[in-house]
């Protein structure tokens, strides 16, 4: 079963150019809870110029795709957690506190050169 991001993912690689949310939109049936309970299916396909990509299909390629998807995903959290600790480098923060967030967001970029990446990262612990 896929899930709606890696439905996305596989038809913006299979089909260059085209956009989730201008071009098409995928959607997904939910639990109660809100999580995804079944596959991601097409809701809407709005070029005309292209044939509708068959998701069958689609899901049948996701295999190819799988690392590059992982790693998108790994670099998205990796690239939030970053900016989010933007703060810690301001000039009125203390140089200390600035030097071991340094360490840390560099821990960060370096996730991509981990011998595991992206199937499996180890994350580092942020400062205290």
């Amino acid at each position: 079963m896929l899930t709606h991001d890696q439905l996305i993912f596989v038809i913006r690689n299979e089909i260059p150019g085209v956009e989730h949310g201008k071009d098409f939109l995928v959607g997904h049936p939910l639990d109660d809870d809100g999580n995804q309970c079944g596959p991601a299916f097409m809701v809407q396909w709005k070029r005309t110029d292209i044939p509708v990509p068959n998701v069958a299909l689609m899901t049948d390629l996701y295999p190819k795709y799988e690392k590059d998807f992982q790693a998108a995903q790994v670099r998205e959290r990796r690239d939030w957690t970053i900016a989010k600790s933007d703060w810690t480098q301001n000039p009125d923060i203390p140089e200390a506190t600035r030097q071991k967030w340094q360490a840390y967001r560099q821990a960060l970029r370096d996730i991509t050169a981990q011998e595991g990446f992206p199937l499996s990262v180890e994350w580092p612990v942020e400062p205290q």
